[in-house]
């Protein structure tokens, strides 16, 4: 069923060498947000870059038609961010900023560094069941670089109220796969990936993670509605399982022009002082599932904060919260999952 519905991304394989458990049939694979009735999703860019238009007649067309100009007018600096990527598609941006890609109005190719996420995933994974009461997971099916997209994080797009109510039934029944959509510091939207999604849904929870999130902007600019993209924050390896942190206090670290990343950093303090730190940066999103299975730029980026561009904002306004022990079993493993 998901290699149908994803027939030109790379394939998911799944394996259950635990149980006779079978992947929910209830769930529906989708291939981009799924806006609720009360929200409105734009689908096409109103502005992007005209790199290609004016130095096609310089250096002729290829890939290089953005890259030579990334610093002056492409789609990522006419925004005021940072270059994305480096010429092998790999993730420049660090935690904090959000990524620009080039869209449907720009003039350049699929062949430009600037066109990743949209593209669609292109590492094989595998859904497979753990055998230690995390009930499903997801790992690499070949090697994964630093700093490569893995998945985006989609589902309905619900307001922030209808999030609430939600909320309230999924923490009855112990899970929930809500993540609040506030780059901009507040929360309006929120992805929902319960009942529909892609092969995110089944990631798990670790307090050491090899995934960072970046909010990530391509047709949609509005800064209330960023995408989720999910990118190797270290090296990963073929069969390794592939985790982030839904309380956000994972980072890439710094890079440099040959798309080379630094090894992970990472904020264990507490999650109250990771949220305070990500208020005082450009915050992006927040993750609270709590599963029913248990749980190359010329100028490298100047030293920035450990904490993720996503920040769980609501730990700070929620008075009630549910607590689930965490089994993720890393060193550092902060012993619970709070939503």
């Amino acid at each position: 069923m998901l290699n149908t519905v994803y027939s030109n991304e790379a394939p998911i394989y799944v394996e259950n060498k635990v149980d006779l458990e079978c992947p929910p049939n209830d769930f529906q694979p989708i291939r981009d947000y799924v806006p609720h009735k009360d929200v409105f999703l734009p689908t096409k860019a109103v502005v992007g870059c005209q790199c290609a238009k004016n130095l096609k007649p310089k250096i002729g067309s290829g890939t290089e038609l953005c890259w030579v100009n990334r610093h002056s007018g492409c789609c990522a600096i006419n925004s005021g961010a940072r270059v994305p990527y480096n010429l092998s598609k790999k993730l420049l941006v660090p935690p904090g900023h959000p990524v620009f890609e080039c869209n449907s109005t720009c003039g350049c190719g699929p062949t430009c560094p600037f066109r990743v996420v949209q593209l669609g995933r292109k590492v094989p994974l595998t859904v497979f069941r753990t055998s230690n009461g995390r009930g499903w997971g997801v790992k690499a099916a070949e090697r994964i670089p630093k700093g490569t997209f893995v998945c985006e994080y989609i589902g309905e797009i619900i307001t922030f109220e209808e999030a609430e109510q939600r909320g309230q039934s999924y923490d009855k029944q112990r899970m929930t796969y809500l993540f609040d959509l506030d780059f901009d510091g507040e929360t309006h939207y929120t992805v929902d990936a319960f009942q529909m999604g892609n092969v995110s849904h089944f990631i798990n929870h670790s307090c050491n993670p090899n995934l960072t999130v970046r909010c990530t902007f391509i047709e949609c600019l509005n800064t209330e509605l960023p995408r989720l993209a999910l990118f190797a924050s270290r090296n990963i390896s073929r069969n390794e399982e592939i985790t982030f942190d839904y309380q956000m206090t994972g980072a890439l670290d710094s890079n440099d022009e040959n798309g080379d990343i630094s090894e992970v950093s990472l904020n264990t303090s507490g999650q109250l002082e990771a949220d305070e730190a990500a208020s005082k940066a450009l915050t992006g999103s927040s993750r609270s599932k709590l599963p029913s299975e248990g749980s190359s730029s010329a100028d490298p980026p100047d030293n920035f904060s450990e904490v993720s561009s996503c920040s769980k904002t609501s730990m700070v306004k929620e008075p009630k919260r549910l607590k689930m022990k965490c089994l993720c079993g890393a060193k550092n493993c902060r012993g619970y999952l709070v939503s």
